[in-house]
């Protein structure tokens, strides 16, 4: 017992046969970058040009975000998008008037947008890398695109037949939004690099 122990705690090899450091390491890097995406206001520009092509109808735009989430998830994180899918969908619905019940349930949604869905690749969630790097060369992407694939686009299929009918007529006027409103990526990012005053 002292053999194993003291090869698990005080050897390299032994510490990452325990925690599997080289994951961990890897899901933190995915972590950060995802961080600086968040910096740089991409989806919340990307969400604002969609919404500009589509007149302003939130269901096809809503539609779009989540299918760009869902897979963006499977190669950057799930866990790291959940936070910038939030902010960005609940920007959209307080633009578009809805009612506080819809941005509680485009919370969850996002949950499920970057979890369930962004299960399609073996990055896209914590236990698929687990598993990938524990049980490869047995496991390994191939399995998740012919098992997991499947599965992540029927949930996002079944979000987006929910959202429809939630979200179903919801525009955002947008002759009504001041230029900071239609520029609101650029103007958050403008105020962190600002830093408070």
């Amino acid at each position: 017992i002292f053999h194993t122990a003291r090869h698990s705690l005080l050897t390299l090899h032994g510490l990452d046969q325990l925690v599997h450091a080289d994951t961990m390491l890897f899901i933190l890097g995915l972590t950060f970058f995802v961080a600086v995406i968040a910096q740089t206001r991409l989806l919340e520009t990307v969400s604002f040009m969609v919404l500009d092509q589509t007149g302003g109808r939130l269901v096809p735009t809503v539609a779009a975000l989540t299918a760009i989430v869902a897979a963006a998830s499977g190669v950057l994180d799930g866990v790291s998008m959940i936070g910038l899918m939030i902010r960005t969908l609940v920007i959209l619905l307080f633009l578009a008037k809805a009612q506080d019940e819809h941005v509680v349930y485009a919370v969850m949604v996002s949950t499920v947008v970057t979890t369930v869905c962004g299960m399609w690749l073996a990055y896209g969630e914590p236990p698929n890398l687990i598993m990938k790097s524990n049980l490869h060369p047995h496991l390994n992407n191939a399995f998740f695109l012919r098992y997991c694939l499947p599965a992540a686009l029927g949930s996002y299929l079944i979000v987006f037949w929910n959202m429809k009918k939630r979200l179903a007529g919801r525009t955002v006027n947008l002759r009504q939004l001041d230029i900071l409103d239609r520029h609101t990526a650029d103007v958050s990012g403008r105020h962190n690099d600002m830093g408070p005053s």
